[in-house]
């Protein structure tokens, strides 16, 4: 009976102690403001890229804030900032295509809670990948060169490479163009004049990626020699795809091709990531080795929108909308259906990619 007692008053002893200890717990404050990071989200490798805060984050009494920075896969340890505005700098020369999470935390004196932010920085790697003679040029989007297919590789001045394949007796680019300049003065501005939008406005993307154009631009940027398709010639080269696939229906021009996309549409990677590995509506075959890739569109006439990265492939034709001549038609390809659409686009403010064709 006394062991039980003492059992018993020991557990009161105990639950009594938490409970005062409870009573007095100090409960800490919250800073003012908030945290975020600001830096650039591409990169090539040795970029050096300086990391710094935007300065809303605020003690109520005036106390200090203690800034660490880390970068995963990285720096092992927490890096205090550098100079008065606690920034911090890293130059990322680990030849790894990646996307790297870098964290600031900051801790305050006194009885306040600390906080953290974190900002996303991936390493790419221009070009398109072509393999020639052994040689491997590596890229963020991997492209096979295959001349037996009839593929060609070009080279251009101030361009990067790009490769052609040869569809209905005519050479179709395997790429979206790249290029910044305008190769002919047109009806809209002068030759060598700058033109197109890099996506989001990082240009390190533009030999990955393509770059986007209205179409003013468009007509006047495909390499001498080449030249922005009709839609007739995009619906001819459809029909010969169709035709060696075993399509009843015929695509025709200005119309929507049934069931051709998933013969010009190709699986890709960026970064060693599976881009929309899972699309049940298209069999991605790319047997026409056109090698599409939804790679999105924008708008705007200053500052451009760029939506449905992922999820929708546009290419401007040279043709007009007849009803309507601020307008011009383009040809659509949509992750989830197997068709390729045409639709008529505002020429100054609607920006797609563009596949030239030579001759």
């Amino acid at each position: 009976m006394n062991g039980r007692i003492i059992i018993v008053a020991t557990l009161c002893l105990l639950l009594s102690g938490a409970c005062k200890k409870n009573e007095t717990a100090t409960t800490k404050n919250y800073l003012e403001g908030s945290l975020s990071i600001e830096c650039v989200n591409y990169i090539e490798l040795n970029t050096t890229v300086h990391f710094k805060t935007d300065h809303r984050l605020y003690h109520p009494e005036n106390g200090t804030l203690s800034y660490a920075w880390k970068i995963a896969g990285l720096t092992s340890e927490s890096t205090p900032g550098e100079g008065p505005d606690n920034d911090f700098t890293w130059k990322f020369d680990k030849d790894s295509l990646a996307t790297y999470t870098v964290t600031c935390t900051v801790t305050p004196s006194g009885d306040y809670y600390g906080t953290s932010a974190t900002a996303y920085v991936t390493l790419v790697k221009g070009g398109i990948g072509i393999n020639k003679a052994g040689d491997t040029y590596e890229c963020s989007l991997p492209l096979d060169y295959d001349a037996t297919k009839g593929d060609q590789i070009y080279y251009y001045p101030n361009d990067s490479a790009f490769v052609s394949t040869t569809l209905n007796g005519k050479e179709w680019m395997r790429c979206n163009l790249s290029t910044r300049k305008a190769r002919s003065s047109g009806t809209t501005g002068t030759a060598e004049r700058t033109i197109g939008a890099s996506y989001r406005g990082y240009e390190i993307l533009d030999n990955t990626l393509g770059v986007y154009y209205n179409w003013n631009e468009a007509i006047d940027a495909c390499p001498d020699g080449w030249h922005l398709p009709t839609d007739g010639e995009w619906t001819a080269m459809a029909q010969s795809v169709a035709a060696a696939a075993g399509i009843s229906e015929a695509p025709a021009t200005e119309k929507n091709w049934k069931d051709v996309a998933g013969e010009m549409a190709c699986f890709f990677q960026f970064n060693g990531e599976d881009m929309m590995e899972y699309q049940p509506k298209v069999k991605r075959t790319d047997r026409s080795r056109l090698s599409i890739k939804m790679f999105g569109q924008a708008t705007g006439k200053g500052s451009k929108y760029f939506n449905f990265f992922g999820e929708r492939a546009v290419f401007w034709t040279a043709d007009t909308f007849a009803d309507n001549t601020e307008k011009a038609w383009c040809r659509i390809f949509s992750y989830d259906s197997p068709d390729v659409i045409a639709a008529p686009m505002d020429k100054a403010s609607f920006y797609a990619q563009i596949r030239c064709v030579k001759p």
